[in-house]
């Protein structure tokens, strides 16, 4: 049982080793990687097109513009992500996608948008701080596509 279980931990470092990490975050920052059924769930349900104007205000790895640009490729979309390291890897990884590097509670868009998706951070009631400020940068007549933990639960169970 012992070899079997030291064998399965060698490979697994082994496909470990050949993979570089997209960036370095430190443990506190609440990053939380979006499953892929999850950001489709939410792109299908935004209903977006390419005529859209897309915000996705705390983007981290780019699970959900990932959903975005494979749902409406030519959607004109901006990113904010307060991580420089997640920054540079969104920048070099999503070719048409402007990125700000930086809080998106304290940053100032030029525009409004049609639509806003996004896995805000949980912890301490910041959810509801980060949806307010979401709403107050939608046009009118917009949508926002915001998982509570209940949603991700459920779909991750699909």
């Amino acid at each position: 049982m012992h070899s079997q279980l030291r064998e399965r931990i060698r490979l697994m470092r082994a496909r470990l080793d050949n993979v570089a990490p997209v960036a370095k975050i430190r443990a506190e920052s609440q990053l939380f990687v979006t499953p892929a059924p999850v950001c489709e769930r939410l792109v299908t349900l935004a209903e977006i097109s390419n005529r859209d104007h897309i915000l996705e205000p705390s983007a981290g790895t780019g699970a959900i513009l990932r959903a975005i640009r494979d749902t409406a490729p030519g959607a004109m979309c901006d990113a904010v992500e307060i991580n420089s390291g997640l920054v540079r890897y969104l920048r070099e990884n999503f070719n048409g996608v402007r990125v700000q590097c930086g809080d998106f509670m304290e940053w100032q868009p030029v525009q409004y948008y049609s639509r806003i998706i996004m896995n805000p951070p949980f912890s301490h009631g910041q959810d509801i701080r980060h949806i307010l400020r979401a709403f107050s940068l939608l046009r009118p007549v917009s949508y926002t596509q915001i998982p509570t933990r209940g949603f991700v639960m459920s779909v991750s169970l699909l």
